[in-house]
């Protein structure tokens, strides 16, 4: 999947720099992080999603919330 189309599902991501997401991709990958759902538990509460891109194409994805 491309940058592009994760940006149609999830809206526009803010690069981040959390250190483990991106342990299974080569070095020169770059990280946005995404809102996820409100989580049913909590409440108001978001989830974030980490996605970790090389060239552009998604190469490992990362749930950070509750």
């Amino acid at each position: 999947m491309t940058k592009l189309q994760v940006e149609q599902l999830l809206g526009e991501g803010v690069r981040s720099y959390m250190y483990p997401a991106c342990n299974k991709c080569k070095e020169k990958s770059i990280q946005y992080t995404y809102k996820g759902n409100s989580s049913l538990w909590y409440g108001r509460l978001e989830d974030s999603i980490v996605v970790c891109f090389v060239f552009d194409k998604v190469c490992d994805i990362t749930r950070v919330g509750l």
